[in-house]
C-alpha cells in the first residue's frame, strides 16, 4: 500500500516525523542560498538545532575535569617537547584537530575541561618560570655583592 503523503505532511506539520521524533518550525539543513532553521528532537531525546541559539545560562554535565593537573605527580610536557609537538601536529596535545572539529563538531564539556587543562598547565609553566627568574635574580644579587666587595678590596689595595 502506498503511504498517504497527506498524513505524513500533516504529521510533520503537527511536529512529529515518521520516526516518532518531533520537529518544531520548518526543518531543513541550512545553506547560504536557502537558509531554513528549526529544531528537531528524535525519539531518543537528541536535539538538533539549525540556526542561532541564545540562552542566559547553559549547564553542561561534565564527566571529567582537569584538576588532576595540580596533583604532585602530574608533569606537563616540557616546553621544548611541546614546541616539537606543535610543529609536527599543528595543534596542542590532547586537543582535537581542526579536521576532527569540522568533521564531528565538539563535545562542549570535554573541550571546556581540556581548555582548562591547558590553562592550568600554562599556570604551572608560569610558576616554574617565576621560580627560575627568582633564582636568577638571587644569583645576580650575589654576583653584584661579590663584585662590590672585590671593587672595595681593590680600591683599598690601590690606595695603600
Amino acid at each position: 500500500m502506498k503511504p498517504n503523503l497527506y498524513s505524513q505532511t500533516r504529521k510533520a506539520t503537527f511536529g512529529a516525523n515518521l520516526s516518532g521524533g518531533m520537529v518544531i518550525a520548518p526543518w531543513a539543513i541550512s545553506s547560504t542560498t536557502n537558509p531554513v532553521g528549526g529544531i528537531r528532537i528524535d525519539n531518543l531525546g537528541n536535539v538538533e538545532i539549525h540556526g542561532n541559539t541564545r540562552a542566559t545560562k547553559v549547564t553542561v554535565n561534565a564527566i571529567w575535569w582537569s584538576d588532576f593537573v595540580f596533583d604532585a605527580n602530574y608533569k606537563p610536557m616540557s616546553l621544548p617537547e611541546l614546541e616539537l609537538f606543535i610543529k609536527a601536529n599543528k595543534h596542542l596535545p590532547d586537543m582535537p584537530t581542526e579536521k576532527e572539529v569540522l568533521d564531528s563538531g565538539i563535545n562542549i564539556a570535554d573541550v571546556q575541561a581540556r581548555q582548562l587543562q591547558k590553562i592550568e598547565e600554562l599556570t604551572l609553566y608560569a610558576i616554574d618560570q617565576n621560580k627560575k627568574l627568582a633564582d636568577q635574580q638571587l644569583q645576580i644579587d650575589l654576583l653584584k655583592a661579590k663584585q662590590e666587595e672585590l671593587v672595595r678590596k681593590l680600591e683599598l689595595f690601590l690606595n695603600k
